[in-house]
C-alpha cells in the first residue's frame, strides 16, 4: 500500500514548530514533499516583496504557483498543506483547484487570524476556497466561519516527545540553568512586567530574540535557545513564565503545553483554557496582574516542595493529555478523512 503524499509549504526552519509538525506527519507514515516557503520570502526582505505581500499580487505569487504546479505534476499529492497563507492569493488557488480537482487543499496556522500578516484582504477573501482550516486558537473560530464556509478544525498546540526528557548541563552549559526562567520575543508588555520582576531582584533570565536591543535587558539576557537548548532551558529551570499575546486574544500557547511537559512549574497569565487544561495550584500556577506573578515567583522559590509536586503533576497531566504533534495530527487526518469519505 502506497503512503499517502503531502506537499508542505510552510518555514522550514531547524527546530521550529513547522519542523516538528513535518516530522510528527512522516512518522505516521506520510510521504512529506516540503517546500520551504521563506525561500520565496521572509521578513525583512526587500520593500518591492513586502508590498506584494501587503497587497496581495506581484511576481511572488506567479513563483509560488509556478514551483507549486511542478510540485504537484511531478509528486502528485492527495494533500497540499499551507501554513504561509499570505502567499497564495484567489488566483493562486483558484488555478491549483482547477488543475487538481482532487487535491485537498488545508490552511493550518498555529497563529492567530488576528495577527497582521493574515490581516490582508486578499487573504481573507480567498479562504472559502480551502478544503479544510485548521487553527489552534479558539477565539478566532467564528472569525473564520465570516470567511469559509466549510470544515473548521480545532486542535491544540502540540509539543514534542522531547519535552518530557530530562536535560542534564555539562559545565559550559551553566547559562542554560536558572531559578525564573522566560523564553520568547521581546514585546512591549511582557517587558513592562520583566522589568518590574528584575526592579524587584527576581532571579530571572531571558531567552528568545530582540531582548539584546535593548541596554536595560542585555545582562539578563542569554540568547535565542534553539534546537536542544530549548529543552535543556526549560528542564532546568525552577519556574518558567508563560506571557500571552494579549494583542490577538491569545488564551494558551504552545509553552503553556511545553513548559509543564518539561517538568518545570508553569506559571501563566490566568485563563479559561489554562484553567480548563491544568487545576490551579495542582498542577500549574496563574497570576492575574504583575503583583500576584511577583508574590507567587517568591512563594514558590521559598517552597521547594511544594513547586516541585506541582511541577511533577503538571508533567502527569501532559502525558495524560496526549497532545504531540504526532497525536494531534492523527487526530486532524481522522476529521479530514471522516469528512471527505
Amino acid at each position: 500500500m502506497s503512503l499517502k503524499r503531502i506537499i508542505y509549504f510552510g518555514p522550514n526552519i531547524k527546530g521550529s514548530t513547522t519542523e516538528k509538525r513535518i516530522n510528527s506527519l512522516k512518522d505516521l507514515k506520510f510521504n512529506v514533499n516540503i517546500l520551504d516557503s521563506c525561500s520565496f520570502y521572509r521578513l525583512r526582505s526587500s520593500v518591492l516583496k513586502a508590498v506584494q505581500i501587503r497587497i496581495g499580487i506581484g511576481p511572488i505569487y506567479k513563483k509560488v504557483l509556478s514551483k507549486i504546479l511542478k510540485e504537484i505534476d511531478f509528486f502528485k499529492p492527495e494533500y497540499l498543506i499551507i501554513e504561509a497563507g499570505f502567499l497564495f492569493n484567489t488566483e493562486t488557488l483558484v488555478k491549483l483547484k482547477k488543475n487538481n480537482p482532487r487535491l485537498k487543499i488545508i490552511f493550518l496556522t498555529v497563529d492567530s487570524i488576528k495577527s497582521k500578516t493574515f490581516q490582508r484582504a486578499f487573504f481573507l477573501k480567498s479562504l472559502y476556497l480551502y478544503d479544510f482550516v485548521i487553527t489552534t486558537k479558539s477565539q478566532d473560530i467564528d472569525i473564520y466561519k465570516k470567511y469559509f464556509f466549510k470544515k473548521i478544525i480545532f486542535s491544540y498546540q502540540g509539543i514534542d516527545e522531547k519535552n518530557f526528557l530530562d536535560y542534564s548541563l555539562s559545565a559550559n552549559e551553566d547559562h542554560l540553568k536558572s531559578e525564573v526562567v522566560f523564553v520568547g520575543d521581546y514585546g512591549i508588555k511582557r517587558a513592562e512586567t520583566i522589568k518590574f520582576l528584575i526592579e524587584a531582584d527576581v532571579p530571572i533570565k531571558i531567552f528568545g530574540f530582540n531582548w539584546d536591543r535593548y541596554k536595560f535587558f542585555r545582562p539578563f539576557y542569554f540568547g535565542p535557545a534553539m534546537a536542544d537548548d530549548y529543552y535543556k532551558v526549560l528542564n532546568n529551570a525552577k519556574i518558567a513564565l508563560c506571557f500571552l499575546n494579549i494583542e490577538v486574544g491569545d488564551t494558551y500557547t504552545t509553552r503553556s503545553l511545553e513548559i509543564p511537559t518539561s517538568g518545570t512549574l508553569l506559571l501563566a497569565e490566568e485563563t479559561e483554557d489554562h484553567k480548563n487544561l491544568f487545576k490551579e495550584n495542582k498542577e500549574a500556577v496563574f497570576f492575574k496582574n504583575k503583583n500576584d506573578l511577583l508574590e507567587k515567583i517568591r512563594y514558590y522559590l521559598s517552597n521547594n516542595n511544594e513547586r516541585q509536586q506541582i511541577a511533577k503533576s503538571g508533567r502527569k497531566k501532559m502525558r495524560q493529555l496526549d497532545l504531540t504533534w504526532k497525536s494531534n495530527l492523527k487526530k486532524i487526518f481522522f476529521e479530514i478523512n471522516s469528512s471527505t469519505n
